[in-house]
């Protein structure tokens, strides 16, 4: 796993939580794959993420969020124009755009989760 291109959400502090993701999403200028969850699936997918998300000077960057509860307020407010997030308990992971757009969602009925379907959501981030 390449720890420099993951930031992982203090979820046991809401407020400091909420402050960096929305600073991660409105101010800076990533591509952003946002994980969500706990166990061995999101792990893998958190592996396989911070892989496709290049190297340093990359604007990839990936954001685990434990308990995504704590930003549903501001997951529900993201461009979402075709309603992708509409059911976030079965979502692992989604994709935002450097517009803040969400282009891609990984739900967890999806059967093959590998390197070139997470690859699929940063291409689509990059896209726009």
């Amino acid at each position: 796993m390449n720890h420099e291109k993951l930031i992982t959400l203090p979820c046991q502090y809401p407020e400091e939580a909420k402050n960096s993701f929305k600073k991660l999403i409105f101010e800076e200028a990533y591509l952003l794959f946002i994980v969500l969850g706990t166990g061995e699936t999101v792990n893998k997918i958190l592996d396989l993420a911070t892989k496709a998300a290049g190297s340093n000077q990359d604007p990839g960057m990936v954001i685990w969020i434990t308990d995504y509860t704590v930003v549903s307020d501001i997951i529900e407010s993201l461009n979402d124009p075709l309603n992708k997030l509409n059911d976030l308990d079965n979502t692992y992971a989604f994709a935002l755009s450097i517009i803040d757009k969400v282009v891609d969602v990984i739900k967890k009925d999806e059967n093959k989760l590998d390197i070139l379907r997470i690859w699929k959501s940063f291409q689509l981030a990059l896209k726009g």
